[in-house]
């Protein structure tokens, strides 16, 4: 195991890359890593440590390169099966100028393969043969196969792209939500779930927000629940985990990935991100289908730091989950120790940062104080593992110690976010959610 101190020491002087030469770049990557990628598509964790092993850059014209292979093998899988059944192949949709909504042939056709992802929980592998008899029909049995190779496919892309702000990064992202938006147009209605996108214009930026809402309507509306992702997460990872848990049932969630981080032209600072989560929530606020008073957020890694930011700046909110943030002890310099290069340059990226100083300012001006954080208002669930190898657990029960009416819930023996028990904590989350709101 290579040491956090050369991990440290190769990140100041830039030389990772020379070093996965020789390594592959799994040593310089968060330990939680592979867990991660393999959980987007439901690939094996052995699966991904060997590819990671066999990958020995991060640089721009080599990363997204080699994940993108992975992800045309099984697009390849995809086509044979579109192609089985004459329907558009993946090319079509990726082509797609100006963007026309996907033939009704198709959306069926994907729609009969949908279990492969709805009755897969997180953390488990996706097989497109499980629960197949010799009476399957073949078009079920080509369905799935086609449905699972579209996964992995969104998966690997989701690789390619992270963790995002170079310009083949940016293609691979641009690809990542192409296919993915065919993918959860098929599945939603399958699990009674209504797709919505939308634009929301706030300092400069036109913010992407997905909403997934329940088929069933309320009477006085529903609650409205707002999903953040953190440093170099994506909507296309956020729901793809939603899609196989039952954490959407009587609330409608909209989802939005943290300023300063792929789409956006800006860096993330707190002014004016804390203004563009307001604005998504006035737009959340004014949806037809939403109960006003009844608005809540869910943060998770440094999408927990922006949701614990809001929890103190916004009264709309009347409950917040908060899954992994990083605050004054993660953000202090002593917490950049042993944190990868990769990661360190994304930080510097996303807030915009060009030096050490600069860095240091940024992060200090995202991270409230106790007697901030002492004045939230609302319920807060604080979550993470207990082993956190990315930021200070302490971070997480520092929360919970000092917000007035908390929970804390810490899953043993687990990393960041509690990446090992997604299914359980974003259910448990949904169930105390319509609690609290």
């Amino acid at each position: 195991m290579i040491s956090e101190a050369l991990v440290s020491l190769l990140a100041i002087t830039r030389t990772t890359d020379l070093a996965a030469r020789f390594t592959g770049v799994r040593p310089f990557l968060p330990l939680l890593s592979a867990t991660r990628f393999g959980t987007v598509g439901g690939i094996s964790q052995p699966k991904i440590l060997f590819e990671l092993k066999q990958c020995k850059s991060f640089n721009d014209d080599y990363w997204p390169a080699y994940w993108t292979s992975l992800a045309e093998l099984h697009l390849l899988r995809l086509d044979t099966e579109l192609k089985r059944w004459k329907l558009d192949p993946k090319q079509a949709w990726l082509e797609n100028e100006p963007k026309r909504s996907p033939s009704p042939d198709l959306l069926a056709f994907l729609a009969r393969g949908s279990t492969v992802i709805t009755q897969t929980p997180p953390g488990t592998v996706i097989d497109a043969n499980d629960s197949l008899n010799s009476a399957t029909p073949p078009e079920i049995l080509s369905s799935r196969i086609a449905v699972d190779a579209l996964v992995k496919a969104i998966a690997y892309l989701f690789i390619a792209a992270w963790p995002g702000r170079t310009p083949n990064r940016d293609k691979a992202y641009y690809s990542c939500e192409a296919l993915f938006d065919i993918l959860l147009d098929a599945v939603a209605p399958t699990i009674d779930l209504k797709v919505e996108r939308h634009i929301v214009r706030s300092q400069g930026e036109e913010i992407k927000v997905y909403g997934l809402l329940p088929e069933a309507t309320q009477p006085n509306g529903m609650p409205g629940v707002l999903f953040t992702n953190g440093l170099e997460g994506t909507n296309v990872e956020s729901i793809m985990t939603v899609l196989r848990t039952r954490s959407i049932v009587s609330s409608a969630w909209f989802f939005m990935e943290m300023p300063g981080t792929y789409r956006y032209k800006r860096p993330l600072c707190k002014d004016s991100s804390e203004q563009i989560y307001g604005d998504v929530l006035s737009f959340i606020e004014s949806h037809s289908a939403i109960d006003r008073s009844r608005l809540g957020m869910v943060g998770v890694s440094f999408g927990g730091n922006c949701a614990t930011r809001m929890a103190i700046a916004d009264k709309r909110l009347k409950a917040v989950v908060i899954n992994g943030a990083p605050l004054a002890r993660s953000l202090s310099p002593r917490g950049s120790f042993g944190m990868p290069e990769i990661i360190v340059r994304s930080l510097f990226n996303v807030v915009g940062a060009d030096g050490i100083q600069a860095l240091m300012m940024s992060l200090h001006s995202l991270h409230p104080c106790q007697a901030d954080i002492e004045r939230i208002h609302c319920p807060v669930l604080a979550i993470n593992g207990e082993r956190d190898t990315l930021v200070s657990t302490q971070d997480t029960i520092d929360l919970a110690n000092w917000v007035p009416r908390s929970e804390l819930m810490l899953f043993p023996d687990d990393d960041h976010c509690a990446i090992g028990h997604i299914r359980e904590w974003q259910e448990h989350s949904s169930e105390w959610l319509m609690r609290a709101l």
